[in-house]
């Protein structure tokens, strides 16, 4: 598993080149250049999530490490309006707990997730932690549905701070 993932990493890492060089070429106008470094950022991005994963899997020794359980309740029975209405104005009903589990490389183990559990897990600093939340802040403008202004802006310096995010995880391996 991790060949692949070391091998689409490096992948990335020669796309992301090619757009920053893309973008640094004279004559090349504003417009443009912020494209290329959103592709390139968003590829950083990938990367940066990549190797989150490997040092998760990683520090459990290459296995797919539990990522969070939470207690979510299912619902056994409703109970009938009539009844509702001598409890109270609200929806009664009658639950029990069962925890979801969700596992590193799980349909539902999220960028949040991960940066999470490397928080709590001691695997990153708080230092760390809060440049990660960052680049997933970042990252998430990917979503066009929650951007609440004009989606540009990407330069430079913003592609040299993911790169740096992911020097310091590569660092730790």
């Amino acid at each position: 598993m991790s060949a692949f993932l070391i091998s689409n990493l490096k992948r990335r890492a020669r796309d992301v080149v090619v757009y920053d060089e893309l973008a640094k070429q004279l004559g090349t106008s504003t417009v443009t250049k912020s494209a290329y470094f959103k592709a390139a950022i968003l590829l950083e991005g990938t990367i940066i999530e990549g190797l989150v994963f490997y040092l998760i899997y990683r520090s459990a020794g290459n296995t797919k490490p539990l990522i969070i359980s939470e207690p979510r309740y299912a619902v056994i029975h409703r109970f009938p309006e009539k009844v509702m209405k001598l409890l109270s104005d609200k929806n009664v009903l009658l639950c029990k707990e069962k925890p979801e589990e969700i596992y590193l490389g799980g349909n539902m183990c999220s960028f949040k997730l991960m940066t999470e559990y490397c928080r709590d897990k001691k695997l990153v600093t708080q230092k760390e932690y809060r440049q990660l939340k960052r680049i997933r802040d970042f990252r998430n403008r990917i979503h066009l549905q929650s951007l609440t202004g004009p989606d540009n802006g990407y330069t430079n310096g913003k592609l040299q701070y993911f790169l740096t995010v992911a020097d310091m995880l590569l660092d730790k391996f």
